[in-house]
């Protein structure tokens, strides 16, 4: 991004730049009274010292003020620690500022991953939202603030030339010279840190995306003795890293610039005194103004620089959040307010085709969920059952047909009220690195004590309450380390229920489970059994013996359908299905 193309972003700009308008003129005064003081220490004549040095001195006698020693001593030291106290808060209000926008920035990002509709949020990368919320927008906050700091150091830049062209417009323009010059060598370097800066972006991406993938594989990397591979991988990404780091730190800029004072003090008391034989003490203050310009010029390189560096991470986090934006979800706030289901559940003539795919996953497909039944979809992988799951819940729209509820297109709902009463467990469970109270309530923070222990009755949960240190207190680790996948499975199916849902969803939610855990959950279905709506996704045909009806799903459309001992006997697919479950 082009260096000011972002100036404003930042929270509280303007008051930073008048707080170091203040600040530079309180110095810049201050400087310039050391020409009168030097006249006073040399026991010259103030009315002696060229204009409008003679008219300040006059300006202070009118007021009262003679300028001694003492006098001119103590408004110098006034206004330079003045001044150094004003640029000491603007850094803090500077600090301030980028910690606020950077998480500001933050949370417009996570907030519309959230927002974005399931069709967008379930293309995303985890490791590279990871790095985009931690390290690329820390480094979009870095980018303003060296656009900010770059527009105050030229702002200091004209104040002390300014002050400058007071004491000799010849020497001032010397100065300039030499500092355009310098800037004129740089400028490449400039253009190099762009470059720099995406290649940055996308080693910090790939770092982020390929450390995230082998820590969620640690355990399957150990077991096949892969470590050494995941870990040349990894040092491939750090090094690429690393190299492109170092080529933006070492460049010839700094060496440059922090060489231009040397060459202008020499050239100015060379010029100054032997042809402008400028007074001495001229030359000292003017020296002084350039002593505070010279390196304000090198920080005005390297803040563009490190602008050049960081900003992409601006405009790639600014591209993810229009683009959240755009596929924002609708939920319909306005909508009808669902409470429960009174008669039936009807998906008619539902299709959906995934985006950038030429065949419909569903397609067709009419059925009905009646009130307080348990329907379950069957089939094989990629049948569609868990997009028609996806349509239900309403995080899919369909393409064609619509789902009604008691005749009501669930378009026609708010969005947010239907999904707050259905439970779902999913097939991999979800354990926060909280307590097991946390973990229950997470979805349902009004929950009662006696919604919670209503749901562990049903879920079997009692007795692992009862084991754990600190009952339901005790913190369950980064996806329930200290329970079995069993104890996870059935914490699951407990947090669905807290929040006395009216239809509960589950999504192969048996698959990964032993013989014994899956009692537990068959049982504690079959204790809810017909006191709520029940969809189930299964591949363990064993899980749906008790449904009311039975659908096989095969390529999109509904193919069969009855109950377990209705399609048993038809000896169709759902008997092929079941047959070579037992082989």
């Amino acid at each position: 991004m082009r260096f000011l193309s972002t100036f404003g972003r930042l929270p509280g700009t303007w008051l930073n730049l008048l707080v170091i308008v203040l600040s530079g003129m309180a110095e810049g005064i201050g400087l310039t009274l050391f020409i009168p003081l030097l006249h006073v220490m040399s026991g010259a004549n103030l009315a002696d010292l060229p204009p409008p040095f003679s008219l300040l001195v006059n300006a202070f006698e009118r007021l009262g003020l003679g300028l001694t020693l003492m006098t001119l001593l103590a408004l110098i030291a006034a206004l330079v620690l003045g001044a150094l106290a004003m640029a000491y808060q603007q850094k803090k209000m500077l600090v301030r500022a980028s910690q606020r926008f950077v998480r500001d920035f933050r949370n417009s990002l996570f907030g519309g991953f959230l927002k974005a509709n399931w069709g967008n949020s379930s293309q995303l990368s985890h490791g590279e939202v990871v790095n985009q919320l931690t390290t690329e927008c820390q480094r979009a906050g870095l980018a303003l603030s060296f656009e900010l700091l770059g527009v105050a150091t030229v702002i200091q830049i004209a104040l002390y030339a300014a002050f400058s062209m007071v004491i000799s417009w010849q020497l001032l323009i010397l100065a300039v010279g030499f500092g355009v010059l310098t800037l004129l060598v740089v400028l490449p370097l400039t253009r190099r840190a762009k470059v720099l800066g995406g290649l940055t972006n996308e080693a910090n991406r790939d770092l982020s995306f390929f450390g995230l993938e082998y820590l969620r594989s640690l355990k399957l990397l150990k077991a096949m003795s892969s470590e050494e591979s995941a870990a040349r991988n990894m040092s491939e990404k750090t090094d690429n890293l690393s190299s492109i780091n170092f080529m933006a730190e070492m460049n010839m800029t700094q060496v440059i610039t922090q060489a231009l004072p040397v060459v202008i003090f020499t050239v100015v008391i060379g010029f100054s005194h032997e042809v402008l034989k400028t007074p001495v003490s001229l030359i000292l203050v003017f020296l002084l103004f350039m002593a505070r310009i010279a390196p304000r010029v090198a920080q005005l390189q390297q803040q563009i620089q490190g602008y050049n560096l960081h900003s992409p991470a601006i405009s790639a986090i600014d591209d993810v959040i229009e683009r959240n934006r755009a596929q924002v979800e609708r939920l319909n706030r306005n909508g009808m307010t669902f409470q429960r289901v009174a008669d039936s559940i009807v998906l008619e003539r539902v299709s959906y085709t995934y985006p950038g795919s030429q065949a419909p996953t569903v397609e067709d497909v009419s059925l009905v969920i009646p009130r307080n039944t348990m329907v379950a979809f069957v089939g094989g992988s990629g049948a569609g059952k868990s997009t028609l799951l996806d349509i239900l819940i309403g995080l899919r729209l369909p393409d064609a047909g619509r789902v009604a509820v008691d005749g009501v297109d669930l378009g026609e709902f708010d969005l947010v009220s239907w999904r707050r009463r259905i439970g779902i467990v999913p097939q991999e469970a979800t354990v926060f690195n909280a307590s097991l109270d946390n973990n229950l309530r997470f979805f349902h923070p009004e929950a009662t004590d006696e919604d919670v222990a209503r749901a562990l009755a049903i879920a079997h949960l009692d007795n692992v309450v009862e084991v754990l240190p600190y009952g339901l207190d005790t913190l369950l680790g980064e996806n329930g380390v200290r329970l079995s996948g069993g104890e996870r499975q059935r914490v699951a199916l407990a947090r669905a229920l807290v929040g006395r849902p009216e239809i509960l969803m589950l999504d192969e939610a048996t698959s990964a489970l032993d013989n014994e855990s899956e009692r537990y959950v068959q049982d504690a279905i079959g204790r809810i059994a017909n006191t709520l709506t029940i969809i189930v996704i299964a591949h363990r045909l064993s899980t749906v013996r008790r449904a009311d009806m039975i659908y096989v799903v095969e390529n999109g459309h509904v193919i069969e359908s009855g109950s377990y001992a209705e399609l048993m006997a038809k000896g169709g697919r759902f008997a092929e299905l079941k047959e070579l479950e037992l082989t």
